[in-house]
């Protein structure tokens, strides 16, 4: 949640400066545990960025490069599906359309069209389940004119009838063709028997809801979200900082912060599935989908936040235990993956996941838990410590681009986490030693209590999967049980 913001004071040159330092080091060469080496980390730099608050609450983060003559734009605000009616969801997809396309309340669309063209302007607009994003890219001479239309396009959009039409079959026409791909199913109806039926986290449009969105449905939701005093701006490209504020400020003119607004919190999760087997029959599916998932009670700013990524390199990562003993050792997959996750905001999920054939179903599926408890019960090897270590450092070790800068900033404003968090966890992971992973492991893995689906073409898996535990039937567009013994 953002920070309070001084709205008595105008903005202030510099507020803040943030370095963010290089990450060097080398890693084990041993290879025991059947680890392989690893090879050094590279060396990074990053530039630096300035915070600005406006009068009006906005916050700015500015990075220069005069690399290219060309100057990128995005605004941040706390905002999206997640907090749309039951009655009406997608009113945040619809909403994101009609802001790009259809025009303010001073300039119809095709003259806000041909004026963007006529800066070699590209603006864009999209609504998540949490977040909006309004990005503008221009060149360096027409980016104070581009801007200027940039913020009339969110302070004051038409929302014109004929585009909100035209956006709501744009909307159910996607919905039509969505992707029935087996992996992804597999994930969405995991995702429903985690979050529960109904939940805002899962819930998605159909035609008839869809249908029924009006204009003011979306000015509704404009004016409950689109304030200054929840606008992040993160600007980088060719540009002097002191001139880029006043630009940003002159733009915005006029836009006064509602003092009652704060950022809604997240919606509570749903009652999920009791932990078990469920198994779903998928015809045409040529392999096994076996999905493991449960809730946990992990954020972004746990203090074991650290020990969890080392925990979900050893167990799930490129090198880790899933790929080596059962893909590897076992042969029991055609391919693992899996993340333990943490939001900013919110509990996470253990996600993991295995493709494989039929006659291995089972014996892949014991693998995996097995490999679960053993992390409860034993402490990883100080090489798989230092392996997991070294890929993690190294995924965080390129070169930045200031976008990447950018965004992360602003993501750390908008959830009120320090500016040099990253460096935070750096330093945390630098430190994890492997009875942490091992606390870590008892802490979020819990094999008891884990949802199991299986997606799969073949008729009498369930049956074989009883050998492990209870067995309940899906069926192939739902996320609750059919019965117990179907």
């Amino acid at each position: 949640m953002r920070r309070p913001s001084d709205l008595s004071k105008g903005f202030v040159l510099p507020v803040l400066a943030i370095a963010l330092s290089g990450i060097t080091g080398q890693a084990s060469a041993q290879t025991k545990d059947n680890v392989p080496a690893s090879s050094p980390l590279p060396a990074s730099w990053t530039p630096d960025a300035m915070r600005v608050e406006l009068s009006n609450g906005m916050v700015l983060f500015l990075v220069e490069d005069h690399e290219l003559p060309v100057v990128n734009i995005v605004a941040r605000l706390t905002a999206g599906s997640l907090w749309e009616s039951v009655e009406k969801p997608g009113v945040a997809t619809v909403t994101a359309e009609v802001l790009r396309a259809g025009g303010t309340t001073d300039l119809p669309a095709d003259q806000l069209e041909r004026m963007l063209d006529n800066y070699s302007a590209s603006l864009s607009v999209s609504i998540s389940e949490s977040v909006a994003h309004a990005s503008l890219s221009a060149p360096q001479e027409t980016v104070d004119a581009a801007l200027r239309l940039f913020a009339d396009v969110l302070m004051h959009p038409a929302f014109s009838d004929d585009q909100v039409e035209s956006a709501k079959l744009n909307a159910r026409t996607m919905i039509g063709t969505r992707t029935d791909a087996s992996h992804g199913k597999a994930s969405s109806m995991l995702d429903g028997l985690l979050y529960g039926i109904g939940s805002p986290y899962v819930r998605t449009p159909d035609a008839t809801k869809i249908e029924s969105i009006t204009r003011d449905d979306l000015v509704a939701f404009h004016e409950a979200f689109f304030h200054p005093n929840n606008v992040i701006v993160g600007v980088w490209g060719d540009f002097d900082t002191v001139a880029m504020v006043k630009m940003i400020d002159r733009a915005f003119e006029g836009w006064l912060p509602d003092p009652t607004f704060s950022a809604p919190p997240p919606p509570e999760y749903g009652t999920g599935a009791a932990a078990g087997i469920y198994v779903t029959h998928e015809p045409d599916s040529a392999q096994q989908t076996i999905l493991f998932g449960q809730s946990v009670a992990l954020t972004q700013s746990s203090p074991d936040y650290p020990a969890t990524l080392l925990l979900n390199e050893v167990l799930s990562g490129r090198r880790g235990r899933l790929e080596r003993h059962v893909r590897g050792q076992e042969d029991l997959a055609d391919s693992v993956f899996g993340n333990l996750s943490a939001h900013f905001d919110r509990p996470g999920f253990l996600y993991t996941g295995v493709l494989t054939g039929s006659e291995s179903i089972v014996e892949a599926t014991k693998s995996v838990l097995h490999e679960m408890e053993r992390l409860r019960d034993e402490e990883p090897s100080t090489t798989e410590i230092e392996i997991a270590r070294t890929d993690w450092l190294k995924s965080t070790a390129d070169p930045e681009t200031p976008s990447a800068i950018i965004t992360r900033l602003m993501t750390y404003e908008a959830y009120g986490y320090p500016s040099d968090f990253r460096q935070r966890v750096i330093r945390g992971v630098k430190r994890v030693s492997p009875q942490d992973v091992m606390v870590a492991a008892r802490s979020y893995l819990h094999p008891d209590s884990l949802v199991v689906l299986v997606v799969g073409g073949e008729p009498g898996i369930g049956s074989r999967l009883e050998a492990i535990g209870p067995v309940r039937y899906l069926e192939s567009n739902r996320s609750a049980p059919v019965s117990d013994d179907d």
